[in-house]
C-alpha cells in the first residue's frame, strides 16, 4: 500500500506514526471496477473497510429477493466497521457503483486502533452516527410519507452528498437506475417513473439516462417535508 492512501484520509493521516506503520503494513489495497462486490453476507467478518476512491453502495435482500439500499458510502468513509465493534454476523452487501480504491484492514488490527486510539474511535463513531441518523429517518419516512414526500427527501439527501452545482441547477453525480431509486425509496418501479415524470412537470427535478438534475430544491424540500400520515389502528 502505497502512503497516500493514508495521508489523503484526513482521520487516518492524523495518526500516531506506530499506528500509521501498522495499517501500512498490514492494510491491503484493493481495486474494485463499477458493479463489482466489495463484501457479502457472512457469518466471521475478518475485515473493516475503507473507501480511498469510487462510491460504494450498501443494501440488503429481503426474504423474497427484494434489494433494498441502506446507504451509499463516499471517499475518506469507513463501511463494514460494526465488525470491529461485535462478532455478529455481517448481514448487508456492499457494492461498487464507480471504479472503486478500497482499503481491507483486519478486523483485529482495526478493533485494536480503536482501543488504543480515542481519536480513531471518535472519528469512526461519528461517521457510524450519521449513517445511523438517516438511516432511522429514511425508516420512520417508510412508515409515514407518501412515496413523493419519499423520494423528494431522497433526492435531496443526494443531492447534499454528490451534487454539482452547474449553472443555478444541481446535478446528482450518481449513475442510478429508477430500479435503484426504488430500493432507495422503498417503492415499486413503475411508481418511481410516474412521481418523476410529476417532478418534471412541475420543474423540480429531470431524470434522464440515470443521471438526475434538481431545478427546484425548495419545491423539493416542501414536499419532503409535507405532513406525516397518521398511523392507522
Amino acid at each position: 500500500m502505497t502512503h497516500w492512501h493514508l495521508s489523503s484520509i484526513d482521520w487516518l493521516d492524523s495518526l500516531p506514526d506506530a499506528a500509521r506503520q501498522q495499517l501500512h503494513l498490514q492494510t491491503a489495497t484493493l481495486d474494485f471496477r463499477d458493479g463489482q462486490t466489495i463484501f457479502a453476507p457472512m457469518p466471521e467478518p475478518d475485515a473493516v473497510f475503507i473507501l480511498v476512491q469510487g462510491l460504494v453502495r450498501i443494501y440488503r435482500l429481503s426474504s423474497e429477493g427484494t434489494e433494498f439500499t441502506l446507504g451509499y458510502v463516499k471517499p475518506a468513509e469507513v463501511f463494514g466497521e460494526l465488525a470491529a465493534y461485535d462478532s455478529q454476523p455481517r448481514e448487508s452487501f456492499a457494492r461498487a457503483i464507480d471504479n472503486c480504491i478500497v482499503l481491507k484492514v483486519p478486523v483485529l488490527l482495526f478493533r485494536d486502533l480503536m482501543q488504543t486510539l480515542p481519536s480513531l474511535c471518535y472519528s469512526v463513531t461519528k461517521q457510524i452516527q450519521g449513517r445511523f441518523k438517516r438511516i432511522e429517518r429514511r425508516a420512520e419516512d417508510l412508515v409515514f410519507r407518501s412515496v413523493t414526500a419519499r423520494l423528494a427527501a431522497t433526492l435531496l439527501m443526494l443531492m447534499e452528498d454528490f451534487g454539482d452545482d452547474r449553472g443555478g441547477h444541481s446535478y446528482i453525480r450518481l449513475h442510478l437506475t429508477q430500479a435503484e431509486f426504488a430500493t432507495l425509496v422503498g417503492a415499486a418501479r413503475p411508481t418511481i417513473n410516474q412521481t418523476f415524470h410529476q417532478f418534471r412537470t412541475a420543474g423540480l427535478a429531470i431524470f434522464e439516462k440515470g443521471h438526475v438534475v434538481i431545478l427546484n430544491p425548495a419545491g423539493l424540500r416542501k414536499i419532503a417535508e409535507s405532513p406525516l400520515i397518521p398511523p392507522t389502528n
